[in-house]
């Protein structure tokens, strides 16, 4: 949709029940990089304590628009994005 010139997203560009998004707790270390990076990282990303460790949890995926960017900034790469 365009309004005034301005093209305007739809909430998600990839459907939720085509993006998946794994994050390999193992390799994980915590520290939010993705978070940070992802446009709507808050709503979709978490960091919990799991076995004494800090990891990133995916709570919301409905969010995920797709644009890979948790993906390029994770350096234990640990976050697979699948659609």
């Amino acid at each position: 949709m365009k309004v005034h010139g301005t093209f305007i997203p739809k909430k998600n560009l990839a459907s939720p029940q085509d993006m998946k998004i794994y994050i390999d707790e193992k390799k994980c270390t915590g520290c939010g990089a993705c978070r940070a990076a992802c446009p709507k990282g808050p709503r979709i990303y978490f960091i919990e304590e799991k076995d004494g460790r800090a990891v990133a949890v995916v709570k919301d995926p409905s969010w995920c628009l797709g644009c890979r960017l948790c993906v390029s900034v994770c350096m234990e790469d640990a976050i697979t994005l699948e659609n």
